[in-house]
């Protein structure tokens, strides 16, 4: 059981529901169980997905941090160039490239349509000044992350070696394999995490706008409306019994 941060007095208690295999939880006020109504309808459901987005662009965040501290633990060797890094220590930047593809996939998937959400960020929501590099992680995102597109950021190329021999040489094929590891700053100077964190604040603030505007609809109603709905097992549709207060 964990108490909510903002709220100390409310606990929650997660756990699965035998009967369904679903997951559940209950809901205690400085310990005392508490009623819980389900609610529903379209707005509730935009909100939820908002709530989802704004959890998927924090763990974005944390990851895309991850792999530039992780990077920066690695000594850039004379070898490398803007492009790319020569790394001796692949099992670290093996680790880089782990969290850098979950923090762009992440970030991607706020902004691509997921039909059970019903919400989705629009890149006109960001300020103009990152929505350039918001088109560059999304380009990573589909030609790096989740397919290998036509930004041919992944190569291979396949040689014949000639392997001295007793005989002579011996033929092999070898093929270098030349794939990103991460990248953290687009072409026009702007942080990625910097990008993150202002995706975070906009999907933040209207969560929050929606949220109050829902609260209104719910503050809206008499506690012995509530009392009487949590007698009943069945969700509430707020959409439906908004538009029927209006109808009054």
């Amino acid at each position: 059981m964990r108490s909510d941060v903002k709220v100390p007095q409310l606990q929650v208690e997660h756990y699965i529901d035998q009967s369904s295999g679903e997951p559940s939880a209950r809901f205690l006020w400085n310990g005392l169980l508490l009623q819980a109504i389900e609610v529903t309808g379209k707005n509730i459901s935009r909100l939820e997905g908002l709530t989802l987005i704004d959890k998927d662009l924090h763990n974005a965040k944390k990851w895309l941090e991850k792999a530039h501290a992780l990077s920066k633990t690695q000594e850039v060797p004379e070898v490398s160039t803007e492009t790319y890094i020569a790394s001796k220590d692949r099992e670290i930047f093996d680790d880089v490239k782990a969290y850098f593809v979950a923090a762009v996939t992440f970030y991607g998937k706020a902004f691509t349509e997921a039909n059970g959400r019903h919400a989705q960020m629009q890149t006109d929501w960001l300020d103009k000044e990152f929505r350039s590099a918001h088109i560059e992680l999304m380009d990573l995102r589909h030609n790096f992350a989740a397919h290998s597109g036509d930004m041919q950021l992944e190569k291979v190329r396949t040689r014949v070696l000639l392997i001295p021999s007793k005989n002579g040489i011996e033929p092999k094929l070898h093929h270098q394999r030349v794939q990103p590891d991460s990248t953290f700053t687009s072409g026009d100077g702007k942080n990625y995490i910097d990008l993150i964190s202002h995706a975070i604040s906009v999907v933040t603030e209207r969560h929050r706008k929606l949220k109050d505007r829902l609260g209104d609809i719910v503050y809206s109603y008499p506690p012995q409306f509530w009392e009487l709905v949590a007698k009943s097992s069945t969700p509430l549709d707020l959409d439906r019994e908004y538009r029927a207060k209006k109808k009054k």
